[in-house]
């Protein structure tokens, strides 16, 4: 099962928003997760919280668990999917907790 995702963790993707080449490389951290459920002592991301890119952009998680939550909202673990919102662009998180995972 693959680790659940925290903040602080990293995203890789490619970032077509203005301003970019098509298909831009970029690197990411997780910027926002749960106030209450932590992993490692970091706050857990969930589906809808924000990192930000080294390309001056920002990213959304769209996948996550559909059976762990944290206050109700779906958990996001390596491998789940993340958005640019500024733009075109898709990525995955690459980095996640080695001892809290999930389905």
């Amino acid at each position: 099962m693959p680790g659940v995702c925290r903040t602080g963790d990293t995203v890789l993707g490619y970032c077509s928003a203005p301003g970019h080449p098509a298909n831009h490389e970029f690197t990411g951290v997780w910027s926002t997760g749960s106030g209450t459920s932590t992993s490692d002592g970091l706050d857990i991301v969930r589906v809808g919280d924000l990192g930000s890119t080294d390309c001056g952009h920002t990213f959304t998680a769209a996948t996550g668990s559909s059976i762990v939550t944290s206050e109700g909202i779906d958990v996001v673990r390596v491998g789940d999917t993340v958005l640019i919102n500024e733009g075109p662009g898709t990525g995955i998180t690459v980095t996640g907790s080695d001892t809290v995972t999930s389905d």
